[in-house]
């Protein structure tokens, strides 16, 4: 059977100027019906500022990328002239996509600012078509979005139209022979992808253009319009392919075709390998109050696109919604010196305009938080530690008594940990517990199975719960340090399925740990251990040789019952290393990141970076990403990912097709970005934050940029089935917003406060 294969052609419009879209309407929208007139809306204005600045000024360049929400078309059901199959409607703008396969823009003209003035600008119309193609393709909404559209216009019900469905892309078939066009895009970009399958021509593809007063290719290779005397930027196209494990770009330009007609030429391809989509960004939001700092750590995202984040925050006004488990923070602990910090957990909606709920959760004293999961049922776990006596636990949990030892500030708290589950609105604990004992334990990581159990890990002193037949039941470090643990709760959070040391004599703490569907744990962290728990076969039984005491990273992996290793691994070279994340696939692969300053830290041949990026006689700190194989015994792939200074690695994420996504922070200047990087350069000095994707075979990256600027650090990563990525952090006031978002500016700004940042990314290339 032949494969069929997609060449994508991204082609981006720019409307300079115009915030192109405004809130999308899910209730009642205003109506827009056969020959009905476009109200007039507030103009733009041409961009002849940024067409100065670029290239030099990527600062306002990245800034450009960063404003932006995504599209949704509305089924035309009768709203809209018949020939019009789909429509999307916004703040200075209308789009109609037709039956022919044509977009037709209406960009609107200035409204009167005084009454005395004789007119407004007329509308503007650019209509683009498709020159000899298919009259009457086929068309189809694909990814429908949660958003239904409602008009009530008139007195006759028979007018009205309800439950109009939105889409996230439009699909036309065969527009021109084994060639698909699709639209999609966001709120300042509209783009669209010519589809081409195996031994079709791309050369037949002609775009031609009604309405513009000028029409040109730029220096950059933009292509570019006049309309009503507002410019329109098309990008230069971006197309670009893996072959042989290597990230390939295909040259493209636009070719003219005429006064008005534009085609694109493109350089010899390989038509069987897919190419990779630009990402673009759907939301970026503040989320904090006005009465402290705020930060978020960890993010998870469901199918729908709702993303669950979780912090700390410091804010007596941190927003809450009614009827969640606690709208107001917990009550100041008497006598303490300092403000101590609670948990929030929010769900925001897939956009970003708002919360599906938000909570504060936590006890008088000094609560941390550290990871958030969800189930299939979208109940929502979170752990973390706290030293507060009175952190909220319910009845029949495993242990409800805190075991720990809060100390005035300046001295060093015993922490229990805790694990909580909150139902599907957040209006209620379905369990909090407790875990720990009196020689403290603090809770890194969190997992959950397909039956509602939670796994736990982090690390822990002695008289940490452990049960019968478990892998180590036995504390072994010397005091003061501490050993992993590894702890599975049922689904009610009333009893330990099983609970497990994990560690040698010296120091070992767990950073995080990940489930595959029998049901095994898959941990990792670091050690300072020789004596640390290894298997035989193992990719490296023997603690590292060291130039120093340093820490050596672990891949350890429990069976079901937590009675055996399956298998367990240093990984590691002369110097530090650590591991920071973890994540498995469906064929059990395990994938790791972390931070190392090994100039021999093992990789393999063929992956992106093998060798030290700082040199062999520089001692920095570069992150890693390593996958083992389903038995750990060896490696599938290994590599460094930095520039020439220090990169630090905090999280890791999969997507469905096992390609790696990494978030840290560097203060390299030639850490390595793709040219489709949103943010190319870092901030002027110091650390920037970082998020890349790597490939399944580690051979090559299929996304990487910078993200931010000083004020922004992202910790926590998370990305969806539909290969959108999530980035949570804190940030101070600068951070870059979209319009729409729930908070586009810092709530805290006023009086000196940070609030925690969440990200939306779209447009990662799924699986095909």
């Amino acid at each position: 059977m032949k494969h069929r294969v997609h060449v994508c052609l991204i082609l981006r419009l720019f409307v300079a100027g115009i915030i192109l879209f405004g809130t999308q309407r899910s209730a009642t929208a205003q109506n827009l019906g056969r020959g009905d007139s476009v109200s007039p809306l507030q103009p733009g204005h041409s961009s002849e500022a940024e067409a100065k600045e670029r290239p030099a000024d990527t600062k306002v360049r990245a800034a450009d990328s960063f404003a932006r929400l995504p599209l949704s078309f509305e089924a035309n059901q009768g709203q809209a002239d018949p020939e019009v199959k789909f429509l999307a409607r916004g703040q200075g703008y209308t789009l109609f996509l037709t039956r022919r396969a044509e977009a037709v823009l209406v960009l609107q003209g200035a409204a009167k600012k005084e009454k005395s003035e004789p007119s407004a600008d007329p509308p503007a119309v650019l209509r683009m078509k498709l020159a000899g193609a298919t009259l009457n393709p086929e068309v189809a909404g694909l990814e429908e979005l949660a958003g239904r559209v409602n008009y009530f216009v008139g007195k006759d019900p028979r007018e009205w139209h309800t439950d109009v469905p939105t889409y996230a892309r439009v699909n036309f078939s065969s527009v021109y022979p084994g060639i698909d066009l699709a639209y999609y895009g966001n709120r300042q970009q509209l783009e669209y992808d010519f589809i081409v399958s195996p031994h079709a021509n791309p050369q037949k593809i002609a775009v031609s253009f009604e309405g513009a007063e000028a029409f040109s290719v730029d220096p950059n290779g933009d292509l570019v319009l006049t309309v009503n005397k507002k410019e329109l930027r098309f990008r230069k196209p971006v197309v670009y392919q893996e072959i042989d494990g290597r990230r390939r770009e295909v040259a493209s330009t636009y070719m003219l075709k005429g006064k008005r007609s534009v085609g694109f030429e493109i350089a010899a391809y390989d038509p069987s390998r897919r190419l990779i989509i630009d990402p673009t960004l759907v939301y970026s939001t503040y989320l904090g109050g006005s009465m402290g700092s705020t930060g978020a750590l960890s993010v998870v995202a469901d199918s729908a696109g709702n993303s669950y984040i979780t912090g700390y925050t410091y804010a007596t006004d941190f927003p809450t919604t009614p009827g969640v488990f606690h709208t107001n923070p917990p009550s100041p602990c008497n006598g303490c010196a300092i403000a101590s910090a609670a948990v929030f957990v929010t769900k925001l909606n897939p956009d970003g305009s708002a919360p599906v709920f938000s909570t504060y959760v936590g006890g008088s004293a000094d609560n941390h938080v550290t990871r958030i999961a969800i189930d299939s049922a979208d109940d929502v776990y979170i752990t973390g530690y706290t030293d507060s006596s009175d952190f909220p636990t319910t009845p029949g949990a495993y242990q409800t008594v805190f075991l720990g030892k809060a100390e005035p500030p300046g001295l060093q708290s015993v922490y229990n940990a805790f694990v909580a589950e909150l139902n599907p609105t957040g209006t209620a604990l379905i369990y909090s517990t407790y875990l720990g004992s009196s020689n403290g334990t603090q809770a890194s990581g969190i997992a959950v199975d397909g039956a509602g159990n939670a796994f736990v890990s982090g690390s822990t002193g002695d008289g940490f719960p452990t049960t019968p037949g478990a892998f180590q039941t036995a504390y072994r470090a010397t005091n003061p340090f501490f050993n992993a643990f590894v702890s599975k709760l049922n689904p009610a959070g009333s009893a330990l399925v099983y609970s497990t040391y994990l560690g040698g004599s010296g120091e070992a703490q767990s950073t995080g740990i990940a489930v595959d569907a029998s049901g095994s744990a898959y941990v990792t962290g670091f050690s300072y251990s020789a004596d640390f728990p290894t298997t035989i076969g193992a990719f490296d039984p023997v603690f590292p040789v060291k130039n120093q005491p340093d820490r050596a990273a672990f891949v350890s992996k429990l069976n079901a019952n937590g009675s055996t290793l399956v298998y367990s691994t240093y990984l590691g070279g002369l110097c530090d290393d650590a591991a920071y994340g973890i994540g498995v696939d469906t064929q059990n692969n395990a994938y790791v990141a972390g931070t190392t300053c090994s100039i021999n830290f093992p990789t393999t041949p063929g992956a992106f970076e093998t060798v030290v990026p700082f040199g062999p006689t520089n001692t920095a700190f570069s992150s890693f990403v390593t996958k083992l194989n389903p038995s750990g015994s060896g490696l599938v792939y290994s590599t460094y990912l930095d520039g020439s200074k220090y990169s630090f690695t905090l999280g890791l994420a999969l997507d469905s097709a096992g390609d790696a996504f990494v978030l840290g922070y560097t203060n390299s200047i030639d850490f390595p970005r793709t040219p489709n990087a949103m943010q190319p350069v870092p901030a002027a000095f110091g650390y920037t934050s970082f998020v890349s994707a790597l490939n399944p075979a580690g051979s090559s990256l299929l996304y990487s940029s910078y993200f931010g600027d000083l004020t922004a650090a992202g910790y926590g990563i998370a990305v969806d089935s539909s290969a959108n990525a999530y980035i949570v952090g804190p940030a101070s006031s600068g951070f870059p917003t979209t319009p729409n978002a729930f908070q586009p500016t810092n709530p805290g700004a006023q009086n000196g406060w940070s609030s925690a940042f969440v990200t939306k990314f779209s447009g990662f290339q799924p699986p095909q």
